[in-house]
Parts: C-alpha cells; sequence; structure tokens
C-alpha cells in the first residue's frame, strides 16, 4: 500500500511555500511566476460561475464530443486531429487569459483561424482533404497556406482578399505575432497586469468568436460529407451556454468600442465637458450590428446611475492618488487611460451575472 506523504512534505509541496522558498534564490524569476499565480486567482476568482465560463466549457466538450465523429467517418478520419488542435488551442487561450499572457491568447487563436481556412477548403473541395495529408511540404506550403486558403476563398465570392470580412482580423493577428514597430493595445508578450480589464476581457471576444467560427466549419464540413454520422447538436440548436457566452463578450466588445467612441460626439475644442453625454454614448455604439444589444446592457442603468459611476470613478482614482488634473481640464486621452478601465470592469461584472 502506498504511503501517503505527511502534512509536513504536503506543506512543503504547497505552490505559496515553492514561490517563498524560489524567491530566497531567484527573486526575479519567482516574481513572475507569483504575479501569473496573482492574476489567476484574481481573475478566477471574478469569472468563477459566470457565463463565460460555463460558455468555455460546453465548448471544450462539444469538441471533444466532436472528434470522434470526424475519426468515425472514412473521408474526415484523417483530419480529425485538427478538432484536437483547435481545442488545445482553447486551453492555451483560458490558462493564458487567467494568468495573464494574452499575446498567447493571440497566437493560439491564430492558429484556430487557421484549422478554420482549411476546414473551409475542404468543404468547397473535399478532394483536397487528401491532397493536404499526402503532398511534400513544399507543395503543401504552395497550395494550402493561409494566404492562398484565403485568396481561393475570396475568387469563390468574386472578391479581393483584403476585402473578406476575416482580413482586417487576420492581419491583426499576424501583426501582433511578428516582430513590428506596433504595439498591441490588449497586451504584447510576457505577464500582463491584472489592472487592465479591457484587455482581459478582449481574451473572451476572441476565444468566443473563433470558437463559433471553428464550429460552424467543422459542422459544415460534416454535414457534407459525413452527414449519415450522429454528430452532437451544433451551435445553431444547441450549445445555449457557449451562445449566450458569445453574445456577452460581443456585447462588451460593442461597450468598449461606444467607451472609445464617446469622445467624437463632444465637444470640438477637446475638453471633457461633452463627453459624459449618455445619449451619445448609447448611440455611437459600433459595430452597427451589435448596437441594440450593447446598448441594452448599458441602459440597464439609468442615466443617474451611469453618472453616479462616473463619479464614483473619478473620486476612487483621486483617493488614490490616480488623477493629475481635474475632470474638465483631461485630454480625450487623459480621460480614457484613467476612467475608461474602471467603467468597463464594472460592465463586464454586470454582463457576467445578469
Amino acid at each position: 500500500m502506498t504511503k501517503l506523504p505527511s502534512n509536513k512534505i504536503r506543506n512543503q509541496l504547497r505552490l505559496p511555500t515553492l514561490l517563498y522558498r524560489l524567491a530566497k534564490t531567484h527573486p526575479k524569476t519567482a516574481a513572475h511566476l507569483s504575479q501569473a499565480q496573482s492574476n489567476l486567482k484574481e481573475r478566477l476568482s471574478q469569472y468563477l460561475g459566470g457565463a463565460r465560463l460555463q460558455g468555455y466549457e460546453e465548448l471544450i466538450d462539444h469538441l471533444e464530443k466532436l472528434e470522434p465523429v470526424f475519426k468515425k467517418s472514412r473521408k474526415l478520419r484523417g483530419i480529425s486531429f485538427l478538432i484536437v488542435r483547435g481545442r488545445e488551442d482553447f486551453q492555451t487561450a483560458l490558462a493564458a487569459t487567467l494568468s495573464g499572457f494574452h499575446s498567447l491568447v493571440h497566437d493560439a487563436m491564430r492558429d484556430v483561424m487557421e484549422i478554420e481556412f482549411l476546414l473551409r477548403d475542404f468543404y468547397h473541395e473535399p478532394q483536397h482533404i487528401q491532397q493536404w495529408l499526402e503532398c511534400i511540404p513544399k507543395e503543401r506550403n504552395n497550395r494550402f497556406r493561409p494566404a492562398i486558403l484565403r485568396q481561393r476563398h475570396a475568387a469563390r465570392l468574386g472578391k479581393q482578399p483584403q476585402n473578406l470580412g476575416e482580413a482586417s482580423d487576420y492581419q491583426a493577428h499576424s501583426m501582433f505575432l511578428h516582430v513590428s514597430p506596433y504595439h498591441n493595445p490588449f497586451g504584447g508578450p510576457g505577464l500582463i497586469e491584472s489592472t487592465l480589464p479591457f484587455a482581459r476581457d478582449m481574451c473572451f471576444w476572441e476565444i468566443f468568436e473563433h470558437g463559433r467560427r471553428l464550429l460552424l466549419a467543422a459542422h459544415r464540413l460534416r454535414r457534407k460529407v459525413a452527414s449519415h454520422i450522429k454528430s452532437p447538436r451544433d451551435q445553431q440548436r444547441g450549445l445555449r451556454h457557449f451562445r449566450d457566452a458569445w453574445h456577452r463578450t460581443q456585447e462588451m466588445q460593442s461597450i468598449w468600442s461606444a467607451l472609445l467612441e464617446a469622445p467624437h460626439a463632444g465637444s470640438r475644442d477637446g475638453n471633457t465637458s461633452g463627453w459624459l453625454n449618455y445619449a451619445d454614448l448609447l448611440n455611437d455604439s459600433k459595430p452597427s450590428y451589435f448596437r441594440n444589444a450593447a446598448v441594452r446592457q448599458l441602459r440597464a442603468m439609468s442615466e443617474l446611475q451611469w453618472q453616479e459611476l462616473v463619479k464614483r470613478t473619478m473620486s476612487q482614482l483621486t483617493a488614490e492618488g490616480k488623477l493629475s488634473k481635474p475632470l474638465e481640464q483631461m485630454t480625450r486621452t487623459e480621460f480614457e487611460n484613467a476612467v475608461y478601465p474602471i467603467i468597463f470592469q464594472e460592465l463586464v461584472l454586470r454582463s457576467e451575472r445578469e
């Protein structure tokens, strides 16, 4: 019978104890790992029991059930590993979101996009499945790299690749993956501090939007070449928690756009007095497709509640010594950097629980 370790040994192996011991000899290493642990604890406490983790659970469960469906099909068996790879990309993305490695989320979602492009190409030309599996690396690169897949899809639609709806998204992922002078507003390589709610929730926007698109491509291909094999219900007929999480994160993305665009509705002389116009903020949401959904979230607050939220935020920042000047003297950038992150965080909490 295996002897269990004593309480003393178990305590020595606890993560806080290990980090404490590590800090004595490797302080910088311990600091990085401690920050990741702190981020994980703080973010998990925020999202625990909320819509986003429920939606993620359903997404992962669905992908686990979809893999054997692909394996049962003679035509899809060879690419069933793509479903596994996509699932593992989402696992990477969640762990990175909660611990604060946001650039890993962007890299993982770029990988999911490339899987989506392949599945989409296989739907239109199923013979490409075996060709892609069997061709030599040089030919695979020449015929099936993402740029070629996007060109082929654009040609089917009679468009240029740069005019596809996915173009700006894929370009942004590629731009932030490769070394360049461009700054990623949601966080580059390394740990991101837990006080950036924009960046934090943006990771969930990515997870659920690319999850939606991957499932659409996978089920579309399955229905074309293996419709006789029983499959779990897709997001059009099932996945209630996943769809709910997708809608909520799209609403928050639209609210974020509204918060950034709201200053344009203010006074033209550059001061802040016109920026807090409640009606202008509600009506300036982008993208327009999601305007009603985003506005519904903000309208849950009365105008008085909105003004009180702004005042409470300003008081909090003043008490913490984070404001160098009064609100009416701020530039647009100063106002956004100081006020919007805290306001957005409160809206995220509302989105999770209501």
